[in-house]
């Protein structure tokens, strides 16, 4: 037989399990927990961090790439916009060196010529703080679109050239038919690159439908040759093509050096400090 306290032992035990409290949390929930906090604040600083360094990366690089078409929409005649190579701004600020830089021209003229458009890359450009010497370019390569109401409007404010009233692009045979003062002088050039420099030769000429020497429509051609002579960066013709719409010209360049420039008295920097 049992005692009564053997029963009521049991009956106890039982009554203190009923008794614990179960939302009191063990040791092994308190660590789960501090860890897990723990985690979100290296989350919210990783998060923090690449926020700052995606602003700070957008602001440069538009800072600089705003600050160099600038410049260079001074020397092409043109607004430009600029972009540049995705190496980080940081990293070209502390070496100097970028990868690329390509730049457009906008609008529909170029310096002196209507009707011109210009896609400019340049390649390993290495830029200095100090010295004569403000930015160096390893390779450097254009591609220009001359359209024909271009080329026409340009000629016409070339002196004698004014009385240039029509100029049609033949793409078949790669000449220009060039119509002066309405159709009373007509002249075929066949423009293209030989050594490379632009060649514009007159190979026919007609007065009134009559034929006449080329020597003389020659001389007067080739004044547009002479001005398309010089290209920025040394940069040497290489292909051209009569379109349907123009002239399309390829320019190539090697290693060039370009000067520190200044307007208005003061020099052109980009730099960022």
């Amino acid at each position: 037989m049992f005692s009564q306290h053997d029963l009521q032992a049991p009956r106890a035990q039982w009554l203190s399990m009923m008794t614990t409290n179960p939302n009191k949390p063990g040791p092994a929930k308190g660590k789960r927990r501090g860890r897990s906090i723990a985690l979100i604040v290296v989350a919210v600083l990783f998060v923090g961090i690449a926020a700052v360094g995606i602003g700070s990366e957008f602001y440069l690089r538009n800072r600089v790439s705003d600050c160099m078409a600038q410049s260079l929409s001074q020397s092409v005649g043109s607004d430009v916009a600029v972009s540049m190579s995705r190496k980080p701004m940081l990293m070209q600020m502390v070496d100097g060196k970028t990868p690329w830089v390509e730049v457009t021209s906008m609008g529909d003229r170029l310096g002196d010529a209507d009707g011109m458009h210009m896609d400019l890359r340049l390649e390993g450009v290495h830029s200095f703080d100090d010295g004569e010497i403000a930015t160096t370019v390893e390779r450097s390569t254009a591609d220009i679109t001359w359209s024909a109401p271009g080329i026409l409007a340009t000629l016409q404010r070339q002196g004698v050239l004014a009385v240039v009233t029509a100029v049609e692009p033949r793409p078949a045979d790669q000449t220009l038919g060039i119509q002066i003062v309405g159709a009373i002088l007509s002249v075929t050039v066949a423009p293209s690159v030989q050594n490379e420099a632009i060649n514009l030769e007159v190979t026919d000429a007609n007065l009134l439908g009559i034929g006449i020497p080329r020597e003389l429509p020659q001389a007067i051609i080739q004044t547009i040759g002479d001005g398309l002579s010089e290209f920025p960066l040394d940069m040497k013709p290489t292909n051209l093509t009569v379109t349907g719409e123009g002239i399309e010209l390829r320019l190539e360049g090697g290693y060039t050096e370009m000067e520190r420039a200044e307007m208005t008295g003061e020099e052109v920097t980009c730099s960022l400090f």
